[in-house]
């Protein structure tokens, strides 16, 4: 990995995209009267208009760091490939606006399949086990009216039933995907806060083969417009090239993390650009990337914690493959999970509370009455909530293995 300097250009560049809360995500349509397409040129042309003012040459000249200099010379040569990023995303919305779904498809195909921008996509990549692991399993929630106990039953919407799906951020209406969380509680406020006593949960873990899979990290640091100073030795962590492919996919990034306007919508805007994305993934099959992170849009208290992220990975299978079995034998192959657990039978378990020193700052807090207002405080006391007791419980507690085939 390439050390980048301390004082380096990259890290005030960054900084001033952060401060420009406009273009962070996520983002909304700022003036009433625009549409997605207006609204996404006026974001580009900051988010260009920052990137110009620390790449000019004037700029470049005054900088005191022969480093630095280079570095930001390097990025100018990338100018034209943002560009193109951004035109891309304009016309895919402009076809799609205009009825015509299939080009803008092929044009995100023709402009994503070339080998500069999958290298960017692949640069922006973590690999599954880094999300997915025995150290920190993903959650999934489901509200049921009736006993589940099957793991099958907590896994993707099954094939034959794919009329209940829905159109959602990153999955069309139809194509059932594998929605995955970092918390119960993100699990939870995705699912539109429903009673805890009609849920059960289940937590997912990759197989080693995790390794050979790639997600595209939407939910890096790097996008966070509040990073804090103790996390900001990302950039001594991140390579120059992984820096550079996060400025040209910047434009791509935008157009995923709209909050969408009108919440009831039959059809939302904002998902057009996300929702061409998972498709384009869903058809690769030859290629290692299989899903998005991405944070969550619906909880800005705590959008920029790691409790905050939703995983989204689509089936990869061919029609045959889908009329022949329930589920994605390729998902199928990935995870393994415990048994759906009802959250209040789960909860009737005398389980010891959580002990280690985070549990114990928060208890303590606690104590002091340091509580300002819950849902903004909440991360900092998640350790002792039940949200984070019933994680562990379900983690040590109940086998993981893999569904039956079907």
């Amino acid at each position: 990995m390439e050390d980048i300097n301390n004082g380096s250009a990259y890290r005030t560049l960054f900084n001033s995209l952060r401060n420009c809360t406009e273009i962070t995500p996520p983002c909304k349509i700022e003036d009433t009267n625009n549409d997605i397409i207006q609204d996404f040129k006026v974001k580009c042309n900051s988010y260009i208009k920052i990137l110009k003012s620390h790449t000019s040459p004037t700029s470049i000249a005054n900088n005191h760091y022969s480093a630095d200099r280079l570095a930001m010379k390097k990025l100018r040569g990338y100018i034209n490939t943002i560009y193109d990023v951004r035109d891309t995303v304009i016309d895919c919305l402009e076809y799609f606006l205009s009825g015509d779904i299939q080009a803008a498809y092929d044009l995100f195909d023709q402009t994503f399949n070339r080998a500069t921008k999958n290298r960017h996509l692949k640069n922006i990549c973590i690999h599954l086990n880094d999300i997915c692991k025995d150290s920190a399993p993903l959650y999934r929630v489901r509200k049921s009216e009736k006993f589940l106990e099957n793991r099958n039953d907590l896994f993707h919407i099954p094939f034959k039933l794919r009329h209940l799906v829905n159109a959602q951020r990153y999955s069309v209406a139809g194509l059932p995907c594998l929605y995955l969380g970092t918390s119960l509680y993100i699990c939870w406020q995705e699912m539109g806060k429903p009673d805890f006593d009609k849920l059960y949960i289940s937590a997912f873990k990759s197989e080693r083969n995790g390794d050979n899979r790639l997600i595209l990290n939407f939910a890096s640091e790097l996008l966070n417009s509040s990073l804090s100073l103790r996390k900001d030795d990302i950039f001594r962590m991140t390579s120059e090239e992984n820096l550079i492919s996060y400025l040209c996919l910047w434009p791509l990034i935008i157009a995923c993390n709209y909050i969408k306007k009108q919440p009831d919508a039959a059809f939302n805007q904002e998902y057009i650009i996300p929702n061409i994305l998972m498709q384009w993934i869903s058809r690769k099959e030859s290629s290692p990337i299989i899903g998005i992170a991405y944070r969550s849009t619906k909880i800005t208290s705590i959008k920029h914690s790691d409790l905050a992220i939703n995983v989204v990975i689509p089936p990869k299978a061919t029609y045959e493959q889908m009329t022949n079995s329930s589920y994605c034998p390729t998902l199928s192959n990935i995870f393994s999970l415990t048994k759906p657990i009802s959250w209040q039978l789960l909860k009737t378990l005398d389980y010891p509370l959580i002990n280690d020193g985070e549990a114990e700052r928060a208890i303590e807090r606690l104590r002091k009455r340091e509580i300002q207002n819950f849902h903004e405080d909440l991360v900092r006391f998640y350790p002792v909530t039940d949200f984070r007791r019933l994680e562990k419980t379900i983690d040590e507690l109940l086998p993981y293995e893999a569904i039956e085939g079907d």
